[in-house]
């Protein structure tokens, strides 16, 4: 689709992106990397949406995913469904489970998010690459360059929020190693 209006409009938002986006997660590469989301339109979660890129072709059709939560599609954007949030490239290649917290993706702490593949817990860093594979049943975001972690766990829920219980947690660094 080549629409005169949206390349305008591309134009005018990639003249004022910044460094990140608006989740922080990805920080824009070179122009034709980049992919928007409805480009000059204002986003409400469960808005039917479509990235383009900078030419305002259509490269991740409306209604391929129910939900955005990345308006600028550099490196990966974290879309959902009504039962899972993902990470997606710009082919819209599912890469990995993005894990929800707070009723969204995970925030972006310490350069870090956790993600789940095969029910276990990972981090990837703000470009979307897994830096800790997913090996925990339990994982709490990055504080003071550590994390606390367990291999076992139960999740209790009161039916509005999840606690981690373990007898086994111990913390590890950003390179997933274990420290003290």
């Amino acid at each position: 689709m080549r629409n005169p209006l949206i390349l305008l409009l591309v134009i005018a938002i990639m003249s004022a992106c910044t460094s990140t986006t608006d989740s922080g997660y990805a920080e824009p590469g070179s122009v034709g990397d980049v992919l928007y989301r409805n480009p000059g339109m204002i986003y409400n979660l469960g808005d039917d949406f479509a990235y383009l890129n900078q030419e305002g072709d259509t490269i991740i059709p409306s209604g391929t995913y129910a939900y955005s939560f990345t308006d600028t599609l550099t490196h990966f954007a974290i879309v959902g469904d009504d039962t899972e949030l993902f990470a997606i490239n710009a082919e819209g290649d599912r890469l990995y489970e993005v894990y929800v917290y707070d009723n969204g993706p995970d925030y972006l702490q310490e350069g870090l998010f956790r993600i789940l593949r095969n029910e276990k817990i990972g981090y990837a860093d703000a470009t979307g690459q897994i830096v800790i594979e997913p090996q925990f049943a339990c994982a709490e975001p990055f504080e003071d360059g550590k994390a606390r972690v367990a291999l076992d766990c139960t999740l209790n829920s009161d039916g509005e929020h999840t606690t981690m219980d373990s007898d086994g947690w111990f913390y590890i660094d950003r390179a997933g190693e274990k420290v003290e």
